[in-house]
């Protein structure tokens, strides 16, 4: 019985994504959904994964994120941030079926040494 579910999904995936659909039946989640960085030296990871139309996570293959302002944070392949400067920003973490804009704001702290 399991095998057939899972070939059933696998098969109207497939069509789903043939057709153009593939949009409606899978949705891109990235947490955190904000994220606010004061110091230099905190470096926040993105976490993405898939759910499909009832909620059930997907395997991911392949997440891209981009930095729609890399003067201000720079995101490596696996989403981990690093503020360059103050200011606000955007990530955009995207796949093949949905992509979502992450909104980072830096206000870097300088902290006083004696």
């Amino acid at each position: 019985m399991k095998r057939v579910f899972f070939g059933t999904v696998a098969v109207i995936a497939a069509l789903a994504l043939l057709s153009g659909c593939g949009r409606d039946l899978f949705k891109l989640k990235v947490t955190p959904e904000t994220v606010k960085i004061n110091r230099p030296d905190d470096h926040p990871v993105l976490s993405a994964r898939i759910v499909d139309f009832e909620g059930q996570e997907v395997r991911i293959d392949d997440v891209t994120f981009e930095s729609k302002d890399p003067g201000i944070v720079e995101v490596s392949d696996s989403g981990r941030l690093s503020a360059r400067t103050n200011g606000d920003a955007t990530i955009i973490a995207r796949t093949q079926y949905d992509e979502v804009e992450v909104k980072v704001q830096v206000q870097l702290v300088s902290v006083a040494t004696p």
